[in-house]
């Protein structure tokens, strides 16, 4: 005899629920691919940043060391360990062994990789200073000349990009019920008291969002974007001073807004002009 399956009826008040959930849902999976992005990027810009920084410096160790002084190993490090890396995988590709080597072929592998490790650590001290001025003068356009310098160059949009992780992150925590929050009083309370609770939680947290992106958007337009002036004589008392008008403020920002991205339109414009001659050798102050 069959037996039919019964699914559990829906809880009362799903159906009013479900847009939300749906919406939900759907922020959920922008915030986690622009989380991955942003990771990426991130990635990308440190390592790149280090390289720049690590080739474009001087390091005289051998002088140095023999002075008793100090110095910066930055470049010396770098160079060791890409003179490793490169040098361990010109080995790998020409002697790698097949399967049907024989293991005496496999030891001397090992070996020659090994010895290529070893070798290119060193022979960073050949090649202290080679390149540094190239190099230089890529970081330095990237960090004062390019469009990077509006956000303090690589250093510094790395900073933005590691604030913007954290906070998504944090949305990301929050949405999967996985962030830091105190459950002792809702675990004394029944089914509809931790309901009731946890949709007080969320329309706290959300009004504290909705507030802190009021106050962040005042700060931009008062101290960001220089409104002037920020306060006028209150309407019900003219011998005082009020914030001006909200309006006034949103129109301020927009305003200041399209100007800031005209202005970083025209630069990317010529960073594209420039880096060709930048990657090129040209010193970007001759060019520019």
């Amino acid at each position: 005899m069959a037996v039919e399956s019964t699914s559990p009826a829906a809880p009362k008040g799903a159906a009013l629920t479900e847009p939300l959930k749906r919406f939900d849902e759907a922020w959920t999976r922008v915030d986690a691919r622009l989380c991955a992005a942003v990771l990426l990027a991130e990635a990308a810009l440190i390592v790149a940043w280090v390289l720049l920084k690590g080739l474009s410096t001087e390091t005289e160790v051998l002088r140095h060391a023999a002075e008793g002084s100090t110095t910066d190993r930055g470049g010396l490090v770098v160079r060791a360990i890409l003179g490793a890396a490169a040098l361990a995988t010109g080995v790998h590709v020409l002697l790698r062994p097949r399967d049907n080597e024989a293991p005496a072929w496999r030891k001397k592998y090992l070996v020659a990789v090994t010895a290529a490790l070893v070798v290119g650590l060193f022979s960073s001290l050949l090649w202290l200073k080679t390149g540094t001025g190239y190099f230089s003068n890529i970081i330095n356009w990237l960090n004062t000349s390019s469009a990077l310098a509006m956000t303090g160059g690589l250093r510094g949009l790395a900073t933005f990009l590691t604030l913007w992780v954290a906070l998504i992150g944090g949305s990301l925590a929050t949405s999967q019920g996985k962030h830091i929050n105190v459950d002792v009083v809702q675990r004394s309370l029944g089914e509809r008291g931790r309901i009731f609770v946890a949709a007080l939680v969320w329309l706290g947290a959300a009004g504290l969002s909705v507030a802190a992106a009021i106050g962040f958007a005042d700060y931009i337009a008062v101290t960001g974007y220089k409104l002037n002036p920020a306060d006028a004589p209150c309407a019900d008392d003219p011998r005082r001073l009020c914030d001006v008008a909200p309006g006034i403020k949103v129109a301020h920002v927009m305003r200041e807004t399209k100007r800031d991205l005209f202005l970083l339109g025209r630069q990317v414009s010529l960073d594209f002009k420039t880096l060709p001659r930048v990657l090129g050798g040209t010193k970007y102050n001759d060019y520019l």
